[in-house]
């Protein structure tokens, strides 16, 4: 009987302790509440899964992207940088545009130089005490012209030819008269008288035909 009660008392023992390694093994509500407050619940995944990306999102991003073919053509149109230093050594430099500035004309050359020049004011003052065409054109016709100068010319040398053959005839006259005065031997005063009154006729006709001349000229 003893022998019995020590067998049961072992069996006991033995399943008290398999019980206990099983409890041990087992996880209580303690345990579970815990874990579950570490997991993720149904909530926590939707929530999750409304802010991730779906794959629709994720097509729509693609087609909103560039691709490398898309890049590869933008590099194509790009400037490189050998492009912007052909450019620049093209361009000009601030150096350049300051050559060019000192060379070139300022407000105040430009101010200085119209003050030098003068106005359209200046210009028709001028041009109204200048003579004009029409002016010119008067002044002309009242002036002789060279056919005119050789015409008086022409009718001088006629004059002073007849001036000179009236002359040569007066003093063929005179030489005459010398001859007879020489030759009758005029003694009486009316001999004298009738000579002198001659003489001067013979004198008035000859300045007379000078005056005439002159007058022509």
């Amino acid at each position: 009987m003893e022998q019995k009660l020590d067998l049961i008392i072992n069996e006991l023992q033995v399943l008290n302790k398999r019980v206990s390694t099983v409890e041990e093994r087992m996880a209580t509500k303690q345990d579970l509440k815990a874990v579950e407050e570490r997991m993720a619940t149904k909530q926590d995944l939707k929530a999750v899964e409304e802010r991730m990306a779906t794959k629709q999102d994720l097509k729509n991003v693609e087609e909103r992207m560039a691709t490398k073919q898309d890049l590869k053509a933008v590099e194509e149109r790009m400037a490189t940088k050998q492009d912007l230093k052909a450019v620049e050594e093209r361009m000009a430099t601030k150096q350049d545009l300051k050559n060019v500035e000192e060379r070139m004309a300022t407000k105040q050359d430009l101010k200085a130089v119209e003050e030098r020049m003068a106005t359209k004011q200046d210009l028709k003052a001028v041009e109204e005490r200048m003579a004009t065409k029409q002016d010119l054109k008067a002044v002309e016709e009242r002036m002789a012209t060279k056919q005119d100068l050789k015409n008086v010319e022409v009718r001088i040398n006629s004059v002073e030819d007849k001036l000179s053959a009236k002359i040569n005839h007066v003093e063929q006259k005179l030489d005459r008269l010398s001859e007879k005065v020489d030759d009758h031997h005029i003694e009486s005063i009316n001999a004298d008288n009738i000579l002198l009154n001659e003489i001067r006729t013979q004198e008035s006709g000859l300045y007379s035909s000078k005056m005439s001349i002159l007058a022509q000229k």
